[in-house]
Parts: structure tokens; sequence; C-alpha cells
């Protein structure tokens, strides 16, 4: 059996381009994340700053040990520089390990609270939103996305913050050394931005359509499992493979397009990179030569010129992070914007219900996609009373049996237990009075004993 691609598959909506002002609402939304963490934040901060601004004492350093070593000939700082070294690289080791791990700790923290939310607000959602939405998607974005809030509060704000504060602290270096060198370095670093910023645009139009694309993969694998017997039962196997081998496909199309404009970012920087060191080491070996300036005034430049290098393709690839990161927070922020429509009242009654006589009115109900299933239903079944529904499949039985628990609520008429319209009471107190046996018999992946025990929270194991 072939598989149709729609049109609407085919062709990927347009992705509007990520501006300041989104990236800042975004953040801004996301800092509620790290506000119990704030202390421990700050901590990481800190030594982000130090570590990032030590780095800026490497060329000075090595400037004013080689100035002793080859201008003075001062045997002792050969000696003592290889030493200083080390001492200083041990600190900057320890200072690297404690903001990683602090930063690690936050973040999985932060991840730990995101999906407890986001599970708390699906588990407060209304039947009619898992009619639109499948159990692949909403697991996608459980596993898949949530990762993306820890990677844009600790992992993006660390990159930025630590490297932004080493790119500084060696341009200023740089500065102190030569300022003539420092502008020439200074002036690569936008040209080599701009690229940045246009393929990152492109990952961020690709990292949400394959966010999408993986939902249905994830939905369409578990169909596959669930739905194995009947697959089996109506030798659809060769459609099921079709259907699973075309969003596959689909997947690593757009996969291998986002590696493209990720991979095209590296090389483009290190170009930009070469042509500046070009410049820098061809101004610095004349100047060295006329004997304008020292070889050691020389070396401290283009060392600090190689290690500005580093943090600025950081930064480079933490714009590309962002870019693909926003279409996940984006993804979560979609559900827990999400209102449930069945909902208390303020003020519901929560009393118990006791003896119920139940009556429904007038009672219309149709589906989100415009089925009608039910149309001016009334009748009335008091309490000791047993009442079957009879009927041919698609009749409404079940449509009459979901609206009394308020998985979904009439759009006219009302539903009474005791002369009390259910809308007005709690769902807790509802729902509490209620034993419900579906026909389609459904076990949690837990013991016999603990699915008994989802019936009655409370029941001893006798």
């Amino acid at each position: 059996m072939p598989i149709k691609k729609s049109n609407k598959q085919e062709k990927m909506q347009k992705v509007p381009d990520l501006t300041f002002k989104m990236v800042f609402k975004i953040y801004s939304r996301l800092f509620k994340y790290i506000k119990p963490y704030l202390t421990l934040f700050l901590i990481a901060v800190i030594l982000m700053f130090v570590y990032g601004a030590t780095e800026g004492g490497i060329p000075i350093f090595i400037k004013f040990a080689l100035d002793r070593i080859f201008a003075e000939k001062n045997e002792s700082y050969l000696y003592a520089l290889p030493i200083a070294l080390v001492i200083f690289g041990l600190l900057r080791g320890i200072l690297g390990f404690l903001e990683n791990y602090v930063s690690e700790l936050v973040g999985t923290r932060i991840i730990h609270d995101v999906r407890s939310e986001l599970n708390s607000h699906i588990m407060s959602l209304s039947a009619v939103y898992f009619e639109r939405q499948s159990s692949g998607n909403l697991s996608a974005r459980m596993l898949n996305d949530t990762n993306a809030v820890r990677s844009m509060l600790t992992d993006n704000v660390s990159s930025l913050f630590r490297d932004a504060v080493k790119i500084v602290g060696l341009f200023s270096a740089a500065l102190y050394l030569d300022w003539k060198f420092a502008l020439i370095i200074f002036a690569t670093l936008p040209v080599g931005m701009y690229p940045v910023i246009l393929f990152g645009r492109r990952v961020r139009r690709f990292a949400k359509h394959g966010l999408g694309e993986f939902a249905n993969f994830t939905s369409i694998f578990q169909e596959s499992i669930i739905g194995l017997k009947v697959i089996q039962a109506f030798g659809l196997e060769d459609f099921a493979r079709a259907r699973f081998d075309n969003i596959n496909d689909k997947m690593v199309q757009l996969q291998l397009k986002m590696a493209k404009y990720k991979a095209l970012s590296n090389p483009t920087n290190e170009m930009v990179a070469m042509i500046g060191v070009a410049i820098i080491i061809c101004i610095g070996g004349v100047s060295v030569l006329h004997g304008e300036r020292t070889g050691g005034d020389f070396i401290a430049v283009v060392i600090a010129m190689f290690l500005i290098y580093d943090p600025f393709r950081r930064i480079s690839k933490t714009q590309t992070a962002i870019q693909a990161g926003t279409a996940s927070v984006e993804r979560l922020f979609e559900i827990l914007d999400t209102k449930p429509v069945i909902f208390d009242k303020p003020n519901a009654i929560s009393e118990k219900i006791i003896f119920p006589t139940i009556e429904y009115r007038n009672v219309s109900f149709s589906y989100s996609d415009g089925t009608l299933a039910l149309r001016n239903i009334s009748f009335k079944v008091n309490a000791g009373e047993t009442v079957a529904l009879v009927g041919m499949s698609g009749g409404g039985k079940s449509s009459i049996v979901n609206l009394l628990p308020r998985f979904y609520d009439p759009q006219k008429g009302g539903i009474y237990i005791n002369n009390i319209d259910i809308r007005d009471r709690t769902l807790a107190s509802l729902r509490e009075a209620m034993a419900n046996v579906n026909q389609n018999t459904f076990l949690f992946n837990d013991t016999i004993y603990n699915n008994i025990l989802y019936g009655r929270l409370d029941a001893t194991r006798e």
C-alpha cells in the first residue's frame, strides 16, 4: 500500500527569524526555573568570571618572562617560567572543574523541575486536548525538549559568559601589549560573526521542523508496537514498514540539512581567523625585524590572538545552539500555555455523593472535529437502579458515559446528580463516587498488586 505525501507535509512552514526581543522574552520566562537555585547559579557565574578573567593574564605573563629570558639573558626565569605555568594551569583546572560541576548541578535540578511541571500540567489537561496530540508527540517533548531548557539556562549561559569574559580579558591584554595589533584582531570578529548568525537562522528553521518529525517518528513507532496484533492480523506489515520508513527518511533529511549548516560555521570562522593571523604575523614580523618592538611583544600578542580564537569559536557555536534550543523551548511553552477546558468552578461543591440520582437533561455533544455524538438526550437513573445502554457501534453509548465524570462537557443541556449540575461539583468529589471498567483493558508497567491499587490507593494489601 503506497504512502501518500500531502503538499502540507512536503512544504515546511516558514519559521520566523529569531530576534533579540524573542530571545529576551524566552529567557525572562525561563528565569523562574533558576530562582530556586539562584545562590548556586551566582557561585557558578563568579567561578566563570574568575576562570575567564585569568586567561587574559597568560600573554602578559609570557611576555614578561620571555623579555627577561631573551632580552636580559636572565637564566633563572627560564626555569621559573615552566613551574609558574604548571601552578597557574593547576589553579585554572580547579576553577574549571568547580564551575562545570556547579553548572551541571543547577542544570540537572532545573531539568527535574521542568519535567515535573510539564507532567503535572499534562495531568490537568482535558480529554479534548489529547484528541489532537499523540502520546508519541508528548513523549518526545518530555524526553527531548526538556533538555533544551537546561542547555538554554546553564550550558549556553555558561559558555556565553565565560567566553565573553575571556575575550574581554584577552583583548584588554592585547590592547596593553600593542593597541595596533589589538584593533586588527577586533576588526576580524564582526566579520566572522555574520556567517554564524546566517547559518544559525537556517539551523533553527530545520531544528523546529526536525523536532516535529521526531515527535511523529516516536508516535508512529509506538503505534506500531501497540497495534502489532492488528497489523499482523490484517497482513499490513508492508504498509507499516513503508509508513515508518517514510517518516524515518524525512527526519534524516532534516538532520542532514541542519548538520550541513552547523558544519559550515567552523570552517568559516577558521578562514576569517587565518586571515587575521596572516595580517598580524606579517605586520608583527616586519616590526620586529626593524626593531620597533621586541620578540616578547610579538609572541605575546600572537598568543593572545590564538587564545581569543577558541572562545570566539565556542561563542559562535553557542549562538547556533541557542537558535536550535529556542525551537524546543517554544514547543514546551505551547503545552504549558494550554489551559484545561474542564476545571473546578470557584466555590465548587466538594461534599461526598451518596445515593445518587442521575439525570441527563436535553444533552447535546460533539467532539472537537465537529462529529455530533449526542442530540437532545434526556433520561433519569434513580439510586439503586441498574441501567444498560444498548445500541450499534458509534451510537453514542461511550459518549454518554464519558460525560458523567466530566472527561468532556456537553455543548448544550446539563447532567445532574441529586438535582445539582455536575459542573457545580469539584472534579475530585465527582470522580471519587465512580468506578470505571473500560472495554479496552490498560495495565500500567507495574506489579499486579499496584495495578489493582490504582483503584483505591488507601486499600490494604489484604
